[in-house]
């Protein structure tokens, strides 16, 4: 098969996991992969896409497999925290391959310099080494990670949450972010994550609201801000998008020092 041709095929599979059709995804990406090597042609994000229709089907084990095969041929991805680490991290937990999820938001910690997702890698962190039964090092994760749910309800809806919303199933995320107000009405992080999904549908105002419940409710969620700032600009308010940014930037830089002693504590 010519090598364009892989390309568009490539290109087709990507749209295809957009437009949420994950078995015919599945099958045009397989088609590339058997085809030739992708990373040969510079296609190797084919099989964190297909990890992710794996994903959007529940196929873990496989999606697992192909996140593992990208991360270990592909060094430019891997020191995205919020990419293939983090999902692969998120699945491993929910197999129950506590140690493999630890190492991957460890890392994904390390590399997020100023803790923007610490509510994803800090908390699952913590929820691995609880399910480990190290009570008092799942602690220190947790309260990193103090937006997080603090029920066990919550931290599994939290988890499922996270999954389907970074495998573009949004409204199920929201089903279960909403859920986690049913047992924590006070938990930043749902209410931060129904904001991100409002943004994926557009409700800009759903998403202000979302965000500034958020802040109220942990006044030092460094995200919440940045997004509420982003949301602002969007909808034209640009001196409120300017003073939720300067706030954002103040915590960042009044968390540093000790998030990075935190860390280091943890890694001792």
């Amino acid at each position: 098969m010519e090598q364009h041709s892989l390309v568009d095929l490539a290109n087709q599979g990507y749209r295809l996991y957009q437009e949420s059709q994950h078995e015919r995804c599945i099958d045009v990406l397989n088609t590339v992969i058997e085809a030739y090597d992708p990373f040969a042609l510079g296609l190797g994000n084919v099989y964190q896409t297909r990890a992710k229709a794996l994903t959007a089907l529940d196929r873990y084990p496989e999606a697992i497999a192909d996140f593992s095969h990208y991360i270990e041929r592909d060094t430019i991805g891997t020191q995205d925290p919020l990419g293939p680490h983090t999902l692969r991290g998120l699945l491993l937990l929910a197999t129950g391959q506590f140690q493999g999820a630890i190492q991957d938001f460890s890392f994904a910690m390390t590399m997020d310099h100023e803790g923007w997702d610490d509510d994803v890698h800090a908390h699952s962190c913590g929820m691995a080494y609880e399910k480990l039964r190290q009570a008092e090092r799942a602690k220190k994760y947790f309260e990193i990670a103090k937006m997080g749910p603090q029920t066990q309800e919550g931290k599994t809806l939290f988890g499922k949450g996270l999954i389907r919303l970074f495998s573009l199933r949004r409204d199920g995320a929201r089903m279960c972010f909403s859920d986690m107000l049913q047992w924590e009405p006070d938990c930043a992080a749902a209410q931060h994550y129904l904001g991100v999904c409002a943004l994926f549908a557009n409700a800009e105002a759903a998403a202000l609201d979302y965000f500034q419940k958020a802040i109220n409710l942990c006044p030092s969620y460094i995200k919440a801000y940045q997004l509420l700032s982003h949301t602002c600009r969007a909808k034209g308010y640009e001196s409120s998008a300017q003073d939720y940014h300067r706030r954002a930037d103040i915590l960042i830089q009044e968390q540093f020092r000790v998030r990075q002693q935190m860390l280091r504590g943890l890694a001792s």
